[in-house]
C-alpha cells in the first residue's frame, strides 16, 4: 500500500534544531539581560518559520504551475515483463525537485526534457494502481520539505506471466481441428433439443442412437474459431496458493487456477493474434471482470459445466470432482482435450475418466505451481 503524501510541508530536523537553539538563546538573553542573545535567538526562530510560510504560500502565489501530467503506458503488461511509462507535462521543464511515483516501483528513471520516463516490473497479475506522481522538494537551506501530488491514479491491468513451456501438442492439434468441421460426424454436429426449436431441425437418426431429441443447429449455433474453456470452480483447484493484486489489496487464490490462466495465455501466444482461440470461462465472468479477463479472473464457489457451440476445443481445469462426469453431456463435442492443472499424480475419479473416454475426450496433466515472486533469469532487460 503506497505511503500517504503529507498535505502540508514539514520542517526538517535542521529547522527544529535551529528553532530550539533560538529558544535557548532567547531564554538565556532574558536571564542575563543580553539583548544580542535575544536578537540572535529570535533570528534563529524566524528563519525556519519564514521558510515554512514560504513553502506553504509559494504554490498558491506561483503564476506558472505545472498542469497535471499525462501518463502513457507503452504496452499491454504481463508479469515479469518491464512496463514502459511516460509522464509528460506537455510544455515546460519538469518541476524542480525529486520526483517519484507511488504504486508500482520504478526500476529506472529518466528525465528527458519535459518528461519523466521509467520502467516498472510487475510481480503478480491483477489490477495495479499507478501514481499519482509526487514532487518532493526542499528549500536551499534544507529547513522545510514539501510534497505536491501531480496527476491522478491510473489503473494498470497486468496479465499472467508467459513461460517458455509450449502447450501440449494434442491440445494444439485439437484447437486446429475445432476450426473446421470437415471431419465432424452427425453426432458431433447436433445438440440437445431446446424449447422453441423447429421440429424440422430434429435429427431423428442421432436422436434414436442417443435416446433423446437432438437437433441440427443453425449456422449461428457453431463457432468457427477454436475455443478454450477455463474452469472457475474453486473446489477443482486444491493445494498450493498464489496471490493477485486488486488495487491496494492482495487476494489469495489457488495456484492451479493461476497455472490454468498461464496456459490460456500460452495458447493465445502460440497461435498468434490473428488465430488466437476464443477464451470462455465457466461459470462466466461477472461484467466487472470481463473487460480484462486474464488480469482479473478469479475462481468462484459456484460450479457449472462447460458450454459451447464449437465442435471441439480444450478445457483448462484443475482436479475436478465427480460432477465432471456430466461435462460431455453438457458439451456434446468429440474433439475435446482436458488439460489438468493439479499436483503431480493427481487425477479425477475413475468414473469421470470413463465418462470422458466414452465421449472420445482425451486428457493430459500439467503441474500446478505457484507463480514465482522473483524474476526468472533473463526476463529483466537493462
Amino acid at each position: 500500500m503506497p505511503e500517504r503524501t503529507p498535505s502540508l510541508p514539514r520542517p526538517t530536523a535542521r529547522a527544529i534544531a535551529m528553532a530550539a537553539l533560538g529558544a535557548v538563546l532567547v531564554v538565556a538573553g532574558m536571564y542575563f539581560g543580553r539583548r544580542e542573545l535575544i536578537g540572535a535567538g529570535v533570528a534563529l526562530i524566524l528563519f525556519p518559520a519564514a521558510a515554512y510560510l514560504w513553502a506553504v504560500a509559494a504554490p498558491l502565489l506561483s503564476r506558472r504551475r505545472p498542469a497535471d501530467p499525462v501518463r502513457v503506458i507503452s504496452s499491454e503488461p504481463t508479469v515479469w515483463e518491464p512496463l514502459r511509462v511516460r509522464v509528460s507535462w506537455g510544455a515546460g521543464p519538469v518541476p524542480e525537485g525529486t520526483e517519484h511515483t507511488r504504486g508500482l516501483i520504478p526500476a529506472s528513471i529518466e528525465h528527458p526534457g519535459g518528461e519523466l520516463r521509467y520502467d516498472v516490473l510487475p510481480r503478480i497479475r491483477g489490477r495495479h494502481l499507478l501514481g499519482p506522481l509526487v514532487r518532493h522538494r526542499e528549500d536551499a537551506l534544507g529547513l522545510v520539505r514539501s510534497w505536491i501530488q501531480l496527476g491522478g491514479t491510473t489503473e494498470v491491468f497486468v496479465g499472467p506471466a508467459l513461460t517458455e513451456q509450449p502447450p501440449p501438442e494434442r491440445a494444439l492439434e485439437l484447437l486446429g481441428r475445432a476450426k473446421g468441421r470437415g471431419d465432424s460426424t452427425p453426432d458431433t454436429l447436433t445438440r440437445p433439443y431446446r424449447d422453441g426449436d423447429p421440429v424440422r431441425r430434429i435429427h431423428w437418426a442421432v436422436s434414436a442412437r442417443q435416446g433423446k431429441l437432438m437437433v441440427r443447429p443453425d449456422a449461428e449455433d457453431h463457432e468457427a474459431s477454436p475455443v478454450l474453456l477455463l474452469d472457475r470452480c474453486a473446489a477443482h483447484y486444491p493445494g498450493a496458493r498464489a496471490h493477485i493484486r486488486d488495487g491496494e489489496e492482495e487476494l489469495e487464490l489457488p495456484a492451479g487456477f493461476e497455472s490454468a490462466l498461464v496456459s490460456a495465455a500460452e495458447f493465445s501466444r502460440s497461435r498468434g493474434n490473428a488465430q488466437a482461440p476464443k477464451l470462455v470461462f465457466f461459470p462466466p465472468l461477472p461484467p466487472q471482470l470481463a473487460s480484462h479477463p486474464l488480469a482479473l479472473a478469479r475462481p468462484t464457489d459456484s460450479p457449472a459445466p462447460p458450454s459451447s457451440t464449437a465442435t471441439g476445443g480444450v478445457i483448462l481445469t484443475g482436479l475436478p470432482g465427480a460432477s465432471a462426469a456430466a461435462w460431455p453431456a453438457a458439451w456434446p463435442a468429440r474433439h475435446v482435450h482436458v488439460l489438468l492443472h493439479a499436483e503431480e499424480g493427481g487425477l479425477p475419479a475413475p468414473e469421470v475418466l470413463a465418462a470422458w473416454a466414452a465421449a472420445g475426450w482425451t486428457h493430459s496433466h500439467l503441474p500446478a505451481t505457484p507463480p514465482t515472486l522473483h524474476a526468472p533469469a533473463g526476463s529483466v532487460r537493462a
